[in-house]
């Protein structure tokens, strides 16, 4: 008999949306080219567009300070203990709740990954992505409806692959590999962002820990690259 880790997977398999529409990418290319040609930063696109937080996560990787901050950000945040409080710890119920629900979040996160796994890409979404960090939450239900029941896990999106809505009851669209895009349920997504744009048109896109020190990372970094050239290291 299958195990039921095993079972429990394939009902989360089983609840997730398989995309039966297409949508259209938010923004125009033609406007984000035309921002970028009058913009003379050089490294990253100005603020706001797919491609800019494209190029936000190419660039923390390059430069060795980012990477290291980033990394102990979160690997602090990752070891934090987790667990789920009861509503009202003296009903016995509650207690089992939260319980129940601590122990599913910690083994079901990211496909049975684990929670470490999956909060881990969650937070470098969100300290490196201005567009936020995303969690699909999978349940019962029509997958473009609310969850019925209790929901079965969570697992995280690609921020690179989320587009926000002004839309409150689907708050986002995600679009999967093959190019087929689906509408999440605002009760089937966690989404987040930091500093969050007071601008209603950007439907609560925000100005990641990245964007906001930039200017003194690349200057750092073009620092270090003129070291290594001056001491040979780099033609």
């Amino acid at each position: 008999m299958p195990d039921q880790e095993s079972v429990q997977l394939n009902q989360m398999l089983q609840a997730t949306k398989t995309g039966e529409e297409l949508t259209g990418e938010s923004g125009s290319r033609v406007g984000w080219l035309l921002n970028w040609l009058g913009d003379n930063s050089g490294l990253v696109a100005p603020w706001w567009s797919q491609h800019r937080d494209m190029e936000l996560r190419a660039f923390w990787k390059d430069c060795d300070y980012l990477a290291g901050a980033i990394y102990a950000m979160v690997a602090r945040l990752t070891t934090l203990p987790f667990r789920v409080l009861p509503y009202d710890p003296t009903i016995e119920l509650h207690v089992e709740q939260a319980e129940e629900f601590t122990k599913r979040l910690l083994s079901s996160t990211e496909w049975y990954r684990g929670w470490n796994v999956g909060i881990a890409r969650f937070l470098i979404d969100h300290l490196t992505q201005d567009n936020g960090s995303f969690l699909e939450v999978i349940g019962y239900g029509n997958p473009e409806g609310p969850i019925v029941g209790m929901p079965l896990g969570v697992v995280h999106r690609d921020a690179a692959k989320c587009q926000r809505t002004s839309d409150p009851r689907y708050p986002v669209i995600y679009r999967m590999d093959k190019g087929e895009s689906y509408k999440l349920h605002h009760t089937r997504v966690i989404e987040s962002s930091s500093l969050p744009s007071p601008d209603s048109s950007m439907n609560y896109v925000g100005f990641c820990a990245v964007s906001r020190c930039l200017n003194i990372a690349r200057n750092l970094l073009d620092i270090m690259i003129f070291e290594q050239e001056k001491l040979g290291s780099r033609p």
